[in-house]
């Protein structure tokens, strides 16, 4: 798992805990000859620093470091000088950063439980060589349009930008292209004679505006299989893309409700699948949730509780009030969110 600090190749200035790390670094290592040799004594082969301003010349060391994967090493040397208490303090609290994929709750209060093989997927495509595209199929309210909230979080936890593309957001290809570009920054490329070359088109594009960003970017697309039938021809494309490394290092792609049970012959080695279920919801799932939360936010004496409490949730969901229509992990989750302040 990338940590998301240590881990994602680049400094991750957007993180608060990052930045306000930064932030103390400039504020008490001033002079540019101890900058260096803290810089220095991290190793690596790295480009010497310009001398200039303090923070100038901590962002140009953050850069580097981080693109060399020697944050933590610098977390060490700093940690041997007394005199930078604040500064370790810091440090810590980026370094403490948890997973965001495990973590129990979403921004928004929004629960996310159980879906183990979604976050098992989400790992694979942490790096440019791995799975670059993602399909969720499965039964209907089953929990597939929720994915877009942890793929969300995963994204800003890992400095990335991310989209959500839907029925209702978007009725045409044009549309979803024109959202891409507006979040990209840049201008959509003339339409072509034919809808393929244009889509390849728009891919080289997209390419060359994400290294102009230095940004990798999550494209959720959700409900394909009601969309207009161009929108799925283009995110194919874009799937046929990711073989590409000029392109999957920029960019992943999530497909919601992607249509039938095939996929296109050519994307051999870049996709993966989640295939949700309500059923796999059960007892075993809350309480393992429920345990989960409690590591996370430090209650002790649930381990002898959690499964009691599961089934009397469980038990309540599976009896709803007459008229109550909500589809099962919906009442799952509002209980829940109920209950968890009571613990």
């Amino acid at each position: 798992m990338a940590h998301p600090f240590f881990e994602l190749g680049r400094y991750p200035f957007d993180l608060d805990e990052a930045n306000n790390f930064y932030r103390m670094l400039y504020q008490t290592v001033r002079r540019p000859e101890d900058i260096e040799l803290l810089y220095q004594q991290c190793g690596g082969r790295l480009n010497p620093l310009e001398r200039q301003q303090p923070s100038l010349m901590w962002k140009a060391a953050l850069e580097a470091l981080a693109g060399a994967r020697l944050l933590r090493v610098l977390g060490e040397r700093l940690l041997e000088r007394q005199e930078l208490a604040s500064v370790c303090t810091a440090f810590q609290a980026a370094a403490d950063l948890p997973d965001t994929i495990q973590l129990p709750t979403m921004m928004g209060n929004r629960i996310f439980f159980d879906r183990e093989v979604l976050r098992e997927k989400i790992r694979q495509m942490e790096t440019a060589s791995g799975i670059s595209v993602l399909l969720v199929r499965g039964e209907a309210k089953s929990g597939k349009t929720w994915t877009k909230y942890l793929i969300e979080e995963v994204a800003r936890a890992w400095g990335d930008e991310s989209l959500y593309l839907a029925d209702g957001l978007i009725a045409s290809v044009e549309e979803a292209v024109e959202r891409i570009f507006s979040v990209l920054d840049g201008e959509v490329p003339p339409i072509l004679t034919t809808d393929d070359a244009w889509f390849r088109t728009v891919c080289t594009q997209m390419a060359k505006l994400a290294k102009r960003n230095n940004r990798r970017y999550w494209i959720i697309a959700d409900h394909l299989h009601i969309l207009d039938e161009p929108v799925c021809r283009f995110f194919n494309q874009m799937g046929l893309e990711m073989q590409s490394p000029h392109f999957s290092r920029w960019f992943r792609l999530v497909l919601i409700d992607y249509p039938g049970e095939k996929v296109p012959t050519r994307w051999k080695g870049i996709w993966s699948e989640d295939a949700p279920s309500s059923s796999d919801v059960d007892v075993r799932a809350v309480s393992g949730y429920l345990l989960q939360w409690a590591a996370h936010n430090k209650k002790r004496g649930l381990e002898s509780k959690a499964e009691q409490l599961a089934s009397l949730l469980i038990a309540r969901v599976k009896k709803p009030v007459a008229g109550d229509e909500r589809p099962k992990l919906e009442r799952i989750h509002d209980e829940l969110i109920v209950l968890l302040p009571t613990l």
